[in-house]
């Protein structure tokens, strides 16, 4: 396995497409956890976005404009975490608004979902280049491997294939999730948080 400083630029290393499928109910991601807890604390829209996103949206728009086609799919199964409802409705729409095209597949498990199991997570570059991530139980990125042989990046090409087909426009699956009803049972705390 490549450690993630050694593959980060790998990531840079494409021209015309790159599509990522994401499968985890949570990542642990450092830059992240200020917007994550303003999130859970409810405040009602995500805070000022530091230079560090600004650079990457002004990235996420000239290749927009370059007609370059950046595009994601999360698959879910089962409900919502809290995280997932983070990155759904706060980070993902920025990312949408500067041009990328994000998809969500949920489905009520793996086995019901199109993959009949939980898919790996990669990213597929060009068409002919797959970088495999690698993560551990909490979330945190551990690196991954390049594939190119073309066998197996034609594997991760009908997983590709699979997750667009299946999957709905992020703004369709918002606007599902509005319409949802929150149940007043959502809404009590956890019993251990209760007093005695």
């Amino acid at each position: 396995m490549i450690d993630p400083d050694t593959l980060a630029p790998a990531f840079d290393e494409w021209s015309s497409s790159s599509f990522r499928l994401e499968a985890l109910a949570r990542y642990t991601v450092d830059f992240e956890q200020e917007e994550f807890e303003a999130f859970l604390r409810g405040d009602p829209l995500p805070p000022p976005n530091p230079p560090l996103f600004e650079q990457w949206f002004a990235r996420l728009r000239q290749e927009h404009a370059e007609g370059k086609l950046r595009s994601r799919v999360h698959v879910i199964a089962g409900p919502l975490t809290p995280y997932l409802h983070y990155e759904i409705d706060w980070a993902y729409k920025a990312n949408a608004a500067a041009g990328e095209d994000i998809r969500i597949l949920h489905s009520t498990s793996w086995e019901t979902s199109p993959f009949g199991k939980q898919p790996p997570d990669f990213y597929l570059l060009d068409d002919e280049r797959v970088i495999l991530m690698a993560y551990d139980s909490a979330g945190h990125w551990l690196g991954g491997d390049i594939i190119t042989e073309r066998t197996e990046v034609a594997g991760y090409r009908r997983l590709r294939n699979l997750a667009l087909d299946s999957a709905v426009p992020l703004a369709d699956y918002l606007a599902a999730l509005r319409r949802l009803p929150v149940l007043p049972t959502q809404l009590r705390p956890p019993a251990e948080a209760m007093p005695a």
